[in-house]
């Protein structure tokens, strides 16, 4: 399949920062061919036995009630970093498989600008608030299991395969929502 440009989908799986997503709510509503099920939802049932073992997962529940311990949860945030630093590699992936000038000289600079900044600001959020230096987070690198997703998602760039890249960044999704449901509350 080749890849359909959507802003729609392409705006949902993108990690922007709140203050973004409340000027964009209108790309939240993507929903596929099937009726009324979101992208969401068919991805959720496509993939129910990922979704449920992530949903039952320990660390997850204690994030979610917020006893998880703090060495786990900065694991957490410095593979959250590998993959935002990831992203930025992603969002130049997706541009440079473009020839359309106006998409090069006005949303490419800005769409790899907020990827820089939103890496930048879990950077900051390991350095500052969880007390991690920088020089021993850049030095240990990804761990194998995040190694392998940024792996995965990177061979998808040249496939150009639109529902597949938007399953790949299916953590982004989630986040967005989240970040979206929990502006409006």
């Amino acid at each position: 399949m080749q890849a359909i440009r959507s802003r729609a989908l392409y705006n949902v799986a993108t990690p922007y920062p709140t203050a973004y997503l409340s000027s964009q709510t209108e790309n939240l509503n993507a929903t596929t061919e099937m009726g009324q099920r979101s992208f969401i939802d068919t991805m959720i049932r496509a993939n129910r036995d990922l979704w449920d073992r992530l949903i039952g997962h320990l660390f997850c529940s204690r994030m979610g009630d917020g006893t998880a311990r703090i060495e786990g949860f900065k694991d957490y945030a410095v593979g959250d970093f590998f993959f935002l630093r990831n992203y930025v590699r992603y969002e130049l992936g997706l541009y440079s498989k473009t020839d359309d000038w106006d998409i090069l000289s006005t949303e490419a600079p800005q769409g790899v600008a907020d990827a820089v900044d939103f890496a930048n600001l879990q950077l900051q959020v390991c350095v500052q608030e969880l007390h991690i230096p920088k020089a021993k987070i850049i030095r240990a690198g990804p761990k194998p299991q995040v190694k392998a997703y940024i792996d995965w998602v990177n061979k998808m760039i040249p496939t150009e395969d639109w529902f597949g890249l938007h399953v790949l960044m299916a953590p982004c999704i989630l986040a967005s929502l989240t970040l979206f449901v929990l502006s409006n509350h």
